[in-house]
């Protein structure tokens, strides 16, 4: 299912918007960097299947950094570009 882009559709997701968001609380708080590894924080930043033994990395700026092992990745639609997802 490709990734909905207009901010109008009623199923938009905007994942810019929520690590952006993420990011801001971790400025406040003097987090210097979020690392995720529960399921349901990285489906919440990414909007994907996450698999069990997977973790996700948020720097203070710029995207994430998705890990996963080869066996458990899909391909398919995402929003970060190829280049920044390790695994």
């Amino acid at each position: 299912m490709p990734r909905i882009s207009d901010p109008n559709d009623k199923y938009y997701i905007d994942n810019p918007g929520r690590v952006k968001a993420i990011q801001s609380e971790m400025a406040r708080r003097g987090i210097d960097v979020y690392l995720g590894s529960r399921i349901r924080t990285m489906s919440f930043v990414m909007d994907t299947f996450c698999p069990w033994r997977s973790y996700l990395i948020i720097p203070p700026e710029g995207k994430p950094t998705y890990f996963t092992f080869v066996v458990d990745a899909l391909p398919g639609f995402e929003w970060i570009n190829s280049h920044d997802i390790i695994d």
